[in-house]
C-alpha cells in the first residue's frame, strides 16, 4: 500500500505533446471602444447567441480579415468562411 502511494507523483499529469501541438496559442489584448460600440457589439451578442463579446469580436475580426484576402485558405475552411 505505501509503495502505491510513493510511486504516484504529485501535481498535474504531463501532457502529452501531440494534443500540446494542437492546442491553440492565445493571447490577451485589451481595446477602448465608443460606448455606441459597445452597445452595438452587446445587440449582436444577444442576437447571435454569442455567450460573450469577446466571441462577437473574435468572429467580426475573423470574417473581416477572411473578407480582405488576409487568412489563407485552410484557414478560412477551418472557420468555416468558405
Amino acid at each position: 500500500m505505501m509503495k502505491d502511494v510513493e510511486s504516484r507523483k504529485l501535481g498535474r499529469p504531463k501532457v502529452l505533446e501531440s494534443s500540446s501541438k494542437r492546442s491553440k496559442r492565445c493571447g490577451t489584448i485589451c481595446i477602448s471602444l465608443d460606448f455606441d460600440l459597445i452597445e452595438i457589439l452587446r445587440r449582436l451578442m444577444r442576437d447571435l447567441g454569442e455567450p460573450s463579446l469577446s466571441g462577437v469580436v473574435r468572429r467580426l475580426l475573423r470574417e473581416r480579415l477572411a473578407e480582405v484576402g488576409l487568412l489563407g485558405e485552410e484557414t478560412k475552411r477551418a472557420l468555416g468562411l468558405t
